[in-house]
């Protein structure tokens, strides 16, 4: 991704640029999301699949605060190649040599206290902090569009998806297996009738199956 970025930028392709990142956010928020509604119901069934009763029990709390702590970090991931493109790396280098020393210093505190659960929400306060911090700074260069319209629908059908996936409350490895399996197809379901993607999303997702699919996103607006 860096590179076609960048290639744009230097061109002087800004609402290219704009448009590339506007996609990239909106795919990695259509997967991400409904993994972090998923895990915060499905932890304990999912880790009693690869390991004990014991550990799945004390374990899956800190399932959806890992799950949010990704979304953290791949929306900073993504937000911060607009300070690679201006040459503002700093920045960033500002930013983490602040957010990890207070990581640390917070598990020191933290962790004897509440132990692992401690260690997952200081380290998802760094997430956020840093996040928080890059996409202040990146956005100060230029905006673009976050694609609210997609993430009101992304967030409804997580939250049918969940709905769904509470009620079968699955026990067993086959049960849960099946009942992930259930809640993609439900999420994808919701999904499209609500139009969350345009037809040249469609027609490009196919594209990356093929050779020679072009690195830039389809450039029409999208929901």
């Amino acid at each position: 991704m860096m590179v076609a970025v960048s290639k744009l930028y230097d061109e002087g392709r800004i609402n290219e640029v704009k448009t590339h990142l506007s996609h990239t956010l909106k795919y990695f928020l259509a997967v991400t999301l409904p993994f972090i509604f998923g895990a915060a119901i499905l932890g304990e069934p999912v880790l009693r699949m690869f390991s004990t009763t014991e550990i799945a029990e004390e374990g899956y709390r800190i399932i959806p605060i890992v799950a949010l702590g990704f979304l953290f970090l791949g929306v900073q991931a993504i937000v911060h190649y607009i300070l690679l493109v201006t040459k503002k790396t700093k920045l960033l280098a500002l930013t983490w040599s602040f957010s990890v020393p207070l990581n640390l210093g917070l598990n020191i505190i933290v962790v004897p206290w509440l132990g692992i659960i401690g260690a997952a929400a200081t380290t998802l306060l760094a997430y956020l902090l840093a996040m928080g911090a890059i996409c202040y700074f990146s956005l100060k260069e230029f905006r673009f569009d976050p694609n609210w319209r997609f993430i009101g629908k992304s967030l409804f059908a997580s939250a049918v998806m969940s709905a769904a996936v509470w009620f079968i409350s699955p026990e067993g490895t086959v049960s849960t297996l099946l009942t992930v399996a259930l809640g993609v197809v439900i999420y994808g379901a919701v999904i499209i009738l609500l139009k969350g993607f345009t037809r040249n999303e469609y027609e490009f997702f196919k594209g990356l199956l093929k050779r020679g699919t072009p690195s830039v996103p389809p450039s029409e607006s999208i929901e």
